[in-house]
């Protein structure tokens, strides 16, 4: 910090309390996601400001509300409550890294700048897409019936040495133009929960 800056902290030091609310521009220098705060240095004075909150909520009531995470490097609105730096939270945002909705009851949504949603966490990947599903499931289906209509269509049949060939042609009659489900296409990539 140069002496123009420390000047600049000592004066508001000696004036804090005749200071209301404020807001400066700052750029972000670094992102604390387990504490929900981050460094950011004022663009016109230089002065750092530590541990500023992402959320405007009381310090008892931390973990739950909505975070947006900037990015690093990115311009944020810095806003100071009574003129007490350690009453700071952010309150304008220039790019937004994520932001996450926390409910007092454990739930989590996560949107990331890439266009994924997570539900409470990503460990069970991408939701099934249900009409897929169905699409998929009713291919294996056709092919699970057509062999269930081959082996009873005669009851009364005794297997014997020749019958195989028998078997392995009305099998193949039964199955022609049915394709098995892939399972492939099942999960939308953009929306994962936990």
């Amino acid at each position: 910090m140069d002496y123009k800056a420390e000047i600049r902290a000592a004066l508001r030091d000696m004036v804090r309390d005749m200071l209301t609310d404020q807001s400066v521009q700052a750029t972000v220098k670094s992102v604390d996601k387990a504490a929900g705060t981050l460094v950011a240095t004022g663009v016109k004075e230089g002065v750092d400001y530590f541990d500023v909150r992402l959320t405007a909520v009381l310090a008892d009531q931390v973990g739950a509300g909505v975070l947006a995470y900037p990015v690093v490097g990115s311009q944020v609105s810095v806003t100071i409550l009574d003129g007490i730096d350690t009453m700071a939270f952010v309150s304008q945002y220039s790019d937004i890294e994520e932001f996450v909705v926390k409910t007092a009851g454990g739930v989590t949504l996560a949107l990331k700048q890439n266009g994924e949603l997570h539900l409470n966490g990503e460990q069970f990947e991408g939701l099934v897409k249900a009409p897929e599903l169905q699409k998929q499931l009713e291919k294996t289906n056709a092919v699970v019936a057509a062999i269930q209509r081959v082996l009873t269509a005669s009851p009364g049949w005794m297997p014997v040495q020749v019958d195989g060939i028998g078997l392995k042609a009305a099998m193949n009659v039964a199955l022609a133009g049915k394709m098995v489900g892939t399972f492939s296409n099942l999960q939308n990539p953009n929306v994962k929960h936990g």
